[in-house]
């Protein structure tokens, strides 16, 4: 197998160890954190502005962090879904100023969004509990150095699901991206996620190359193992939840809390992660640009901040926290979750999006080689 530079992911990796080192310390409650609240004026304006428009996934965030948003500052939430990131992406490059105030958004989106002029900068006067929480080394990230647009909540990893009802444990290569590239007993029983990056990464990854390659004979040789796989599965797919709860699928390239939030509605959902490595990144909300209302994205963002809602957010879809108090907070059962106990070794296999292979040469690649994919 290749090796590749992974400089700045081994300093993610580090920072990702100290969190979850910090998980294993005991439970506080979380009245013990105070709730900043932003000054008056922001809460003023957010209150005339009166509505909030969201543009995020369906059915993932605990619908009590909006309910209790509207209650507390009589601000109305309007949420628009996408299905996928290729649908969100291709709706800021047709319109970098689509009228939303607040867009939930992966590390390869966010440089991809900030690239279309998409994002306004964080006016940290009116995010205190995210100037107080963020633990430090997510302040500065490769994406965003100076702070200025982007504010990390999580982060998170791609895996592959498994019926543990249907599937043995023990399933030989069941750590592996050979299970989902190579023809098996469960062929025509798999999805993948619907994303370039993530499926050309996880071809990239299985040949033994960096997912963020963007050499076009590395790139081709992922094409054509992409190619053979495509018989095997029964779509790309953003919510393999339904075809998991039928049992129609049987395995499925997730992001980690996908894996959580699915084994939730169908007990038996296991996580496995592949022995080669993986892809990881940040999730976050970013405030657009064509938004109408921006001290309500403001006094949203800060909301979520806020240690109580916080681990809300991590206890609902299972993915590590970048909050100071949030590892202290959470139950036990988060922190059994595979995700949320991995090994400095396994992170050191954990690639982060670069800004070649997101919005550079490597986006233009991945984007042909997926219109050739998805035909």
């Amino acid at each position: 197998m290749k090796t590749f530079p992974r400089k700045s992911t081994i300093f993610f990796a580090m920072i990702t160890f100290i969190l979850l080192c910090a998980i294993s310390q005991p439970v506080c409650a979380a009245d013990n954190y105070s709730n900043f609240e932003p000054p008056e004026a922001c809460i003023a304006q957010a209150k005339t502005e009166g509505v909030l428009r969201i543009y995020d996934w369906a059915e993932w965030w605990p619908e009590e962090l909006y309910t209790g948003f509207e209650k507390k500052y009589g601000i109305k939430i309007i949420r628009d879904n996408y299905g996928s990131t290729e649908e969100m992406n291709t709706k800021f490059r047709l319109n970098p100023e689509v009228p939303y105030d607040i867009v939930s958004i992966g590390s390869g989106s966010f440089m991809l969004l900030k690239e279309f002029g998409a994002l306004k900068k964080l006016n940290h006067e009116w995010i205190p509990n995210v100037d107080n929480y963020i633990m430090d080394d997510f302040k500065k990230t490769e994406f965003d150095p100076n702070f200025e647009y982007y504010a990390p909540l999580s982060i998170y990893i791609t895996g592959i699901a498994y019926n543990s009802n249907i599937v043995d444990p023990n399933t030989k290569d069941l750590d592996s991206w050979k299970i989902v590239f190579e023809k098996n007993e469960f062929a025509g029983r798999m999805t993948a996620l619907d994303d370039s990056y993530e499926a050309v990464g996880s071809a990239l990854m299985y040949l033994g190359y960096n997912p963020n390659s963007c050499d076009e004979k590395e790139l081709k040789e992922a094409t054509d193992l992409l190619l053979k796989q495509k018989p095997n599965l029964i779509a790309y797919d953003a919510y393999p939840t339904r075809l998991f709860a039928e049992q129609e699928t049987v395995l499925s390239v997730m992001w980690a809390g996908d894996v959580y939030w699915t084994a939730q509605e169908v007990p038996g959902i296991k996580l496995s992660l592949p022995r080669e490595g993986t892809m990881m990144g940040f999730d976050s909300i970013a405030i657009a640009k064509g938004g109408k209302s921006p001290a309500a994205a403001h006094l949203f963002l800060n909301w979520i901040w806020s240690p109580e809602n916080h681990v809300k957010l991590i206890e609902g879809i299972g993915y590590a926290p970048t909050h100071k108090a949030t590892p202290h907070m959470l139950s036990d059962k988060v922190k059994s979750f595979p995700a949320m106990s991995l090994s400095s070794e396994y992170l050191k296999k954990c690639i982060l999006p670069n800004y070649e292979a997101a919005v550079g040469k490597g986006r233009a690649l991945r984007a042909k080689i997926w219109e050739k994919i998805k035909r």
